[in-house]
């Protein structure tokens, strides 16, 4: 079955819009083109209430019964946050509210807060959660990060990177074996071989735990 003209497929929580859908009813398979954006809900599709993300996307596929989703870049998505995202591809399911996202990726945080530059990212939305294990950078307000992985909490603003931690502000640039950093109260707790060096007096400390 082949629809145009903007056809929709829905299910619980999800609406697809795409600019054609090829249906194959034994498999639940929707074959779509591009541009498609797919929307979700938090809990219940309503049409009384914005949907909590929206991506947009060019072809792929999603199969109606098992919730698996493939599709092809360039990847936008929006969270009602004002959070952004990019990617070059993705591939997950609606089911479970996971997405893999093709590198690179990028993640815009809301007001202007800043970005962060990675590799292969697995997007656990409806946790509201945001994590890699690839090496990344963090262009922030405030200064910035790097590190051999991150996990981004979107409800407690925080990044959390388990390992390599590099933070640098104006004046100031601090290492350690795990960090975390607050992006709303430029709050940064460093566990580990904690070295912390201040332009001003040439000043080294170091520390097994700082905050």
């Amino acid at each position: 079955m082949v629809l145009s003209d903007k056809p929709e497929a829905v299910n619980q929580d999800s609406r697809l819009v795409a600019q054609s859908l090829t249906f194959q009813r034994t498999t639940s398979q929707l074959v779509f083109s591009g541009p498609t954006v797919l929307y979700r809900w938090q809990k219940q599709r309503s049409l009384e209430t914005e949907p909590d993300t929206s991506i947009v996307a060019a072809n792929g596929q999603w199969n109606l019964e098992t919730g698996q989703l493939t599709a092809e870049g360039p990847i936008k998505a929006e969270r009602q946050s004002g959070r952004q995202l990019t990617a070059t591809g993705l591939r997950g399911n609606t089911k479970s509210s996971l997405i893999e996202l093709s590198a690179p990726v990028q993640v815009t945080l809301e007001e202007g807060q800043g970005t962060v530059t990675a590799g292969p990212t697995r997007w656990q939305y409806a946790k509201k959660q945001l994590s890699s294990s690839a090496p990344f950078v963090a262009e922030l307000r405030q200064g910035s990060v790097r590190g051999g992985g991150f996990t981004i909490n979107e409800g407690t603003t925080t990044v959390i990177i388990p390992q390599d931690c590099r933070l640098n502000q104006p004046g100031e640039a601090l290492t350690a074996a795990r960090c975390s950093w607050n992006w709303t109260l430029d709050r940064v707790i460093a566990d580990g071989d904690v070295v912390l060096r201040r332009d001003e007096l040439n000043q080294v400390t170091r520390a097994a735990r700082l905050e």
